[in-house]
């Protein structure tokens, strides 16, 4: 019984003058009660745009849009997705499906009201 968060990339934007620089991300980040994921889950997405002024499609370095993968483009973003804000976000994703998924049952009342013997 455990809550399992994955995220991928969900799409990119590109700047639309024939070079396809990506200017934006977009993450998606799935998570879910691995003992019901169907029932116990959340959907989120966010959108982390990037610093392209300098981007020069012409040198070496840039890297085709059809040449991109998931890992390279994770590794333009990841000081972001290391900061404490998304840290913080994704902790409250977590508590959110783990209060629906376990719930924590109340606790015994110290006095009960009994039904009387006679």
């Amino acid at each position: 019984m455990a809550i399992v968060q994955e995220k991928k990339i969900k799409s990119l934007n590109v700047v639309n003058n024939g070079t396809d620089t990506v200017a934006n991300v977009v993450v998606e980040w799935y998570t879910y009660a691995d003992s019901a994921p169907e029932e116990y889950f959340e959907r989120v997405n966010r959108t982390f745009p990037l610093e392209i002024e300098e981007v020069d499609p012409n040198s070496d370095s840039f890297i085709p849009f059809n040449e991109l993968t998931e890992g390279i483009v994770f590794g333009w973003i990841q000081n972001i997705l290391e900061s404490q804000r998304i840290e913080d976000m994704e902790k409250r994703i977590i508590d959110r499906v783990n209060s629906r998924a376990y719930p924590t049952p109340s606790p015994e009342p110290e006095i009960i009201n009994k039904e009387l013997p006679w």
